[in-house]
């Protein structure tokens, strides 16, 4: 078994470096593409100055997505669990579409925008046909060192819904600041994959055959994930693309997918994801309070936050992911403890929570980023 494990380890090196090798041309030629017929971005006034360049570039992103699923042709295989992953594409290119419209309406003109509330609608469509479609709903929930709940039909639809809606809303809502968004995306991705070599497949041995497939299954498709997350982070580094909601929605969706799919341990998830999650809550509950509705933007999510305190775009980055890697690798550290999981992510909604209430209410520091001046008559 060792052998074999150390044969998969050799074999995921060769993978990574063979989807980077693909990846970055299908990257530039896009980029290329969307240059040459002029489909750029239109600078917003809440960043700082600059020309404007490619947009839709997670068009780039899916397309790689793709080729990728193609280099690995046993992932196209419809027998045993394939199925799963070929709805995981269309499911996931359904979203993508839908923001891919409302994006070159909003290039044509922002009154062609596609509407909030119409976005959400077809959310929740996508995420009812996956739930009556394959195999992804939330059938019980554990309560660690206690028992495992059995959900009824209509609390499992519901659960399955609300955490689809919040996972990809809470991505999509962490893209305000440039390549932000990309390497968190690429973290959760390795998360997964991490997850599956080290606290998973130690077990091995004890798996039927299908679920071992399953599983392989799953961590191929997160490694190729993470990698274009990593292009999507090289791509607005400088940046050359915006990833927009068409590879935010589309991230958000598979990180549901993948976790539901396999029956991920949901506390090491929630752990992993617990930032992006906790912000999207806050943002919820601030709106409904101020009589707004939750899907109209505004600049009071976290990195708006940070920023309103004085700190510089990469000092917010850099906070935010170290927080993120620092949990990630605590949460592979406790392997299959899921009441210390569980510990662990009530401390950290304590700090978040806490944090927000401390700064922003008992001391009335701006709760709202302002653009500078600057930025708004440049």
């Amino acid at each position: 078994m060792d052998a074999i494990r150390l044969q998969y380890s050799q074999m995921d090196i060769v993978l990574f470096f063979s989807y980077l090798a693909a990846g970055i041309p299908c990257m530039f030629l896009w980029w290329k593409v969307f240059s040459r017929f002029g489909v750029l971005d239109k600078p917003g006034k809440d960043v700082p100055p600059r020309n404007p360049v490619p947009t839709l570039q997670w068009v780039t992103i899916i397309w790689t997505f793709i080729v990728l699923l193609f280099i690995t042709k046993h992932l196209l295989d419809l027998s045993y669990y394939g199925k799963e992953f070929l709805w995981l594409f269309i499911w996931g290119l359904i979203i993508a579409l839908v923001s891919i419209i409302d994006e070159m309406g909003y290039l044509i003109d922002k009154k062609y925008s596609l509407s909030p509330s119409i976005r959400m609608f077809i959310q929740i469509v996508v995420a009812v046909a996956a739930r009556r479609f394959s195999w992804i709903w939330i059938q019980m929930i554990a309560i660690p060192g206690f028992t495992w709940l059995e959900l009824s039909w209509l609390t499992s639809l519901l659960a399955t819904v609300g955490r689809f809606i919040l996972f990809i809303n809470a991505i999509n809502w962490f893209d305000g600041i440039t390549w932000l968004a990309t390497w968190m995306s690429s973290i959760w991705f390795l998360t997964i994959f991490l997850l599956l070599v080290i606290v998973v497949f130690p077990w091995f041995e004890f798996m039927t055959f299908e679920r071992s497939e399953l599983l392989l299954r799953v961590k191929i498709i997160s490694l190729i994930l993470f990698v274009v997350s990593l292009l999507g982070t090289i791509m607005e580094y400088k940046p050359w693309g915006l990833m927009r909601d068409v590879g935010t929605m589309f991230l958000g969706f598979s990180l549901w997918y993948l976790a539901l799919l396999w029956w991920a341990k949901i506390w090491t998830i929630l752990v992993v994801l617990a930032l992006p999650l906790f912000d999207a809550i806050r943002v919820i509950l601030d709106r409904l309070k101020r009589g707004n509705t939750p899907l109209k933007g505004d600049y009071s999510h976290l990195h708006y936050r940070l920023l309103s305190l004085g700190r510089n775009r990469g000092e917010v980055r850099v906070f935010i992911w170290t927080w993120s890697l620092f949990f990630m690798m605590i949460v592979l550290m406790l392997g299959t403890n899921s009441i210390a999981k569980l510990v662990l992510l009530i401390s950290m909604a304590v700090i978040f929570f806490g944090a927000n209430a401390y700064l922003f209410r008992m001391k009335d520091y701006p709760s709202n980023f302002v653009p500078p001046v600057a930025w708004k008559t440049s």
